[in-house]
C-alpha cells in the first residue's frame, strides 16, 4: 500500500506513518 505524501495537510513535513505494525518514517521512506 503507497501513501499519498501531503505535506499540505501535515503541519510538519516529518511525519512518521504506521503501516500496519510497521512504523516507517517519511524522511527515511
Amino acid at each position: 500500500a503507497v501513501l499519498p505524501c501531503t505535506t499540505m495537510g501535515n503541519p510538519k513535513p516529518s511525519v512518521s506513518w504506521v503501516k500496519g505494525e510497521t512504523v516507517v518514517k517519511e524522511t527515511a521512506r
